[in-house]
């Protein structure tokens, strides 16, 4: 692993798994589980499959939305937080929780789905306004 997969017909983003646990002192847990990345920025980039090891207490912003994404890291993918989503670009850092932390008490939104097949996922928008 990591293993090629089609380059130009798969988004990148969490294929499975990658449970997120609240630990209840405004840090969290990441499951294991498997994505598709891509191994630099450009959306022509070669695009991998791989396994995503659990990452344990990553600490999160208190008062603060805190973006989590999946970082492609020369090939070995991990979990990194970030204030700013202008640093997440789809390829190979996509973004998987917002997290808005509140002392011990946290808001997650799942958004993990939302990286797979954007292309189709536009398609279907648009054509819904078409037709």
């Amino acid at each position: 692993f990591p293993v090629t997969i089609h380059n130009f017909v798969f988004s990148a983003g969490v294929l499975n798994g990658c449970e997120l646990t609240d630990n209840g002192d405004g840090t969290v847990n990441i499951a294991v589980g498997s994505a598709a990345l891509r191994n630099g920025n450009p959306h022509t980039s070669i695009l991998h499959a791989v396994e995503v090891p659990a990452q344990t207490n990553l600490t999160l912003l208190d008062n603060s939305i805190n973006y989590v994404y999946l970082d492609w890291n020369g090939g070995a993918p991990q979990f990194a937080t970030s204030a700013s989503l202008a640093s997440i670009n789809g390829t190979d850092k996509c973004i998987t929780f917002l997290i808005y932390r509140s002392g011990n008490f946290l808001n997650v939104v799942d958004v993990r789905g939302q990286n797979l097949d954007t292309g189709a996922k536009t398609r279907n928008l648009f054509l819904d306004f078409w037709f």
